[in-house]
């Protein structure tokens, strides 16, 4: 029971000491002889019954279903720009992967995931009661388009940064502050141009369209999608459809033109040419011409120096590699020249080293020719392919094979499912790779570690890995940065007499810090 508020005057005497005044009064004006002080007592009038109400819990409904997708964005945006930083992307682009394919992957996989969240939040919506006699089905396609506009919200917003953790920090920012423009932007008193503006961005059309649901009578119907509201669900549907289609095509441009750490970037203009479209859809198959690089030399490319060694005859026609003045220069308040110029031939049907210490320029030349790094200025041929241009460096990538510096591994995937994994990537599904897997596996060691997961793997075990995925295809052309290092001697020899192997049929680049391994293998 409630406390009557006029229980404080009992408890504190007022009302005793104000019948004693107007008793006294009443004795003087009627002349009575005597006087007696009432009893007092209080009790509150009645009211009526309390009915439990949502109306406060839905004018906030609308924010907190925005929040409720938070999670999905930022988990989404996190996993795509640590893939970025930790090489995968790239990695799997140079085995084989065409960009549609990867982010039809993501698609794929979090449109089933957001289909779960949405069939969960709309059947604990509609039990409570929170959007009225709003359908059921209309509901969820509203749920639906918007956790599929976050996907590709997320795609868009991951070309923009490095770092995961900011990255995801912002993505859920940006969602909460454009849900609570809806709070300003409410009412019949507001221009319906505003609100198709402030539409474009997903999670204010998305609360647009839960607060009509919230305010009209009988809810959110088929029979009242298009008249009935201040901006009807129906506008909200078409703009969230909208923000699905232009969020993708500007997460595909920004990932092809904003610069990032590793990978070439497009020119802003690259939609016009033809060799994008060329190699859009194009994968796999193919493979690099068996003859050497053809080129006309300039005059100050003819190597005349007394500190260049003279090529053997028999090696003439045999150019693999044809590298033209090639410079790296790293931008900063003291620019780093990581790579100065450097040309020369590597012939195929051997292995040429580069021997330096750490911060030479080795690793960083070999992301130049494998379209990791932009150059600063110069190009290369592999088989008269030009790493400059775009059209040749995604043909040329799919013969080439490549050990990254850093082991470039997925830590859940056993190692087996590694080299099946790539296989696919590389020759599209080949009925034999899984043989091929098998052979891999023999030639680098690990058949007795096929079912393990690499994260258990030790530091060498790792490296002999990141050296069996450059192999899978049989690619023409091996880049190996240094593939030997955190081995032990014994596989460090094996892994030696692999090489050895290989190079007869292939051109072999490889880098390190050991005289001896240069001095035998190269």
């Amino acid at each position: 029971p409630f406390q009557c508020p006029a229980s404080k005057y009992l408890i504190y005497n007022t009302t005793t000491l104000q019948a004693s005044i107007d008793a006294a009064i009443s004795k003087v004006v009627a002349n009575l002889p005597f006087y007696i002080v009432p009893n007092i007592t209080v009790q509150m009038m009645p009211k009526a019954q309390f009915t439990p109400s949502l109306q406060g819990i839905q004018t906030i409904v609308p924010i907190y279903m925005v929040l409720a997708f938070s999670p999905y964005i930022t988990i989404l945006v996190i996993n795509l720009v640590r893939e970025k930083q930790e090489k995968h992307k790239e990695l799997m682009r140079i085995m084989g992967m065409v960009d549609t394919a990867y982010w039809l992957s993501w698609f794929l996989t979090y449109a089933i995931v957001v289909l779960i969240a949405c069939l969960i939040m709309v059947t604990v919506s509609v039990i409570a009661g929170f959007f009225g006699e709003s359908n059921y089905l209309v509901l969820l396609i509203v749920f639906y388009l918007y956790g599929l506009s976050i996907i590709m919200l997320s795609f868009m917003m991951s070309p923009l940064f490095k770092n995961p953790k900011t990255a995801g920090f912002i993505a859920s920012l940006f969602t909460a502050i454009f849900a609570v423009l809806i709070i300003p932007l409410t009412g019949p008193s507001i221009p319906q141009y505003a609100k198709w503006l402030v539409s474009i961005f997903s999670p204010t059309a998305f609360a647009f369209a839960l607060n009509e649901a919230v305010e009209v009578h009988p809810g959110a119907q088929f029979s009242n999608l298009a008249t009935k509201g201040d901006f009807p669900v129906l506008n909200c549907i078409v703009m969230l459809i909208v923000d699905i289609l232009l969020y993708l095509l500007i997460a595909l441009y920004l990932d092809a033109v904003v610069p990032a750490e590793y990978g070439r970037r497009q020119p802003p203009y690259f939609i016009f040419q033809p060799s994008f479209w060329k190699t859009m859809f194009q994968r796999g198959g193919g493979s690099l011409e068996a003859h050497g690089v053809r080129r006309q030399l300039s005059a100050h490319e003819v190597y005349s120096s007394e500190d260049v060694e003279p090529v053997a005859q028999e090696m003439h026609g045999r150019e693999a590699i044809s590298i033209h003045n090639l410079k790296k220069v790293f931008p900063g308040k003291k620019p780093t020249v990581a790579v100065d110029g450097i040309s020369m031939d590597i012939y195929e049907g051997q292995i040429t080293a580069l021997l330096g210490h750490n911060g030479a320029g080795k690793s960083t030349l070999i992301g130049a020719l494998t379209g990791m790094i932009q150059p600063s200025s110069g190009t290369a041929l592999i088989y008269g392919k030009d790493i400059s241009r775009f059209g040749d460096l995604a043909e040329l990538r799919r013969n080439i094979g490549v050990c990254p510096q850093q082991d470039v591994i997925f830590e859940f995937l056993t190692v087996k499912e590694h080299l099946e994994f790539y296989f696919k990537l590389k020759t599209g599904g080949d009925s034999q790779q899984n043989n091929g897997a098998d052979a891999i596996l023999k030639e680098i060691g690990l058949q007795e570690k096929k079912d393990d997961i690499a994260k258990n793997l030790s530091g060498g075990q790792k490296r002999k890995l990141s050296v069996g995925i450059s192999l899978v295809g049989d690619p023409k052309v091996l880049f190996l940065d240094e593939p030997t290092s955190g081995m032990d001697p014994h596989s460090r020899r094996e892994m030696w007499k692999l090489l050895q192997g290989q190079c007869k049929e292939k051109c072999v680049l490889l880098t390190t810090h050991f005289m001896d391994e240069a001095d035998i293998l190269a």
